[in-house]
């Protein structure tokens, strides 16, 4: 007869790398769903800025500006300027319904999200590259809509 540990010991280990993405985008995303994010301004101007950003979405933004703000974050981790030129010299995301009010929110989310990722590929020495970046970032995304209702 088996014992309880046996099903432990036959399962197939997780290479570290792999184990690192999943806790990574599992934080990330936690970081995400209290709102607002920490953010370290540099200069006043900007703390002040920010400050007004928040205060005028006290709940936090919308779950379209959510999945927006991850799809310009993966441009930039692909180098797809292309593909983020054409959405906003078309205003790809007024399309979705996004509103020109909600349009700084966007932006400050796509630079949040993508600022904290290549943080998290330099802290590891480039041990965790774009592609491996780019799966962190869909496991945050995945992270945080499926499991709120932001």
């Amino acid at each position: 007869m088996p014992s309880r540990w046996d099903l432990i010991l036959d399962q197939k280990p997780v290479p570290v790398i792999d184990y690192l993405l999943v806790e990574a985008a599992r934080l990330f995303a936690n970081d995400l769903r209290q709102w607002p994010p920490q953010v370290d301004a540099e200069d006043a101007a900007t703390a002040q800025r920010l400050t007004n950003l928040v205060e005028t979405n006290p709940a936090g933004p919308s779950k379209t500006v959510w999945k927006h703000a991850f799809q310009l974050a993966q441009w930039d981790l692909e180098h797809a300027d292309d593909a983020r030129d054409d959405y906003f010299r078309n205003q790809r995301w007024t399309e979705a319904g996004l509103s020109v009010q909600e349009k700084p929110m966007l932006l400050f989310l796509n630079r949040w999200i993508l600022e904290q990722l290549l943080a998290f590929g330099e802290a590891t020495h480039g041990r965790v590259n774009r592609p491996r970046l780019i799966e962190v970032l869909q496991h945050t995304q995945r992270n945080l809509l499926q499991a709120s209702p932001v």
